[in-house]
This record gives C-alpha cells, sequence and structure tokens, in this order.
C-alpha cells in the first residue's frame, strides 16, 4: 500500500520549508540526482531570508505576489535549477529554476552576468500527498 498524506500534513510540511529562515540559491547547469547529493553547477545568486510566503493550502505554498524582490548575481551563467533551504542547513528541497512558466522559481531572465541584479518573480513550493 502506498503512504498517503492529508492536506494539514501536506500544508504543515510545505510550511516547515516555505517560511522565516529560508534561503534560495541559484545554480547553473544541470540539477543533481537528488536532494542529498552535493550541488553542482555554479552558485549564481542566493535570494537570502526569503520569507514571504503565503499561508499554505491544498499542500501548496506560494511566495507572496506582491513580494518580488531582487539579489545580485555572484557569477555568470544560465539558471539551471534552484535548492530551497534552511538558513541552518537543516533541509534541502531542488526544484527548477528559470523564466519558464512551469518552473517552481521564476526569474525574470535565463541567464546572469556577475553583478547584474536578478529579480524573483514567483515561486511555487508543492508537497505530494503520496
Amino acid at each position: 500500500m502506498a503512504i498517503k498524506m492529508n492536506t494539514k500534513y501536506q500544508n504543515h510540511s510545505v510550511e516547515q520549508v516555505a517560511g522565516p529562515g529560508v534561503r534560495i540559491d541559484i545554480f547553473s547547469g544541470n540539477a543533481p540526482v537528488d536532494a542529498d547529493a552535493a550541488s553542482s553547477g555554479t552558485l549564481l545568486l542566493t535570494f537570502g531570508e526569503a520569507d514571504r510566503w503565503l499561508d499554505a493550502s491544498n499542500g501548496t505554498a506560494v511566495l507572496a505576489s506582491t513580494s518580488a524582490f531582487n539579489e545580485i548575481a555572484v557569477a555568470e551563467g544560465t539558471f539551471g535549477y534552484a535548492r530551497i533551504s534552511a538558513i541552518s542547513g537543516f533541509y534541502v528541497v531542488q526544484c527548477g529554476a528559470g523564466t519558464s512558466a512551469t518552473a517552481e522559481i521564476r526569474l525574470d531572465a535565463g541567464t546572469c552576468a556577475s553583478g547584474d541584479s536578478v529579480v524573483l518573480i514567483d515561486a511555487t513550493f508543492y508537497q505530494g500527498a503520496s
């Protein structure tokens, strides 16, 4: 039998990841096989203290649309993937990053140069039921 989680559990799980004390690192290249593996590619920028998330609903947390914010790129590259993690490094969630409407972390550009200002337009994090 497959494990199924109710909506309250999904919401609680998402809110532990998408909340205060969270940062979003954006890397170039392909994502590692899973979030337990070491990061690959080049760290392009970090959105620190990304704590502007709305309360989770149906296992999904969304960055508040009025809270788009920007950071300065520290390297040059094409956005490949993102890692959402606690500032403490306790957990890591890996997801897509870029300009595509299907990217969990949506940015205003597909590439950056060191010193460029990059805007995080929106972000969505989903915890499935199984």
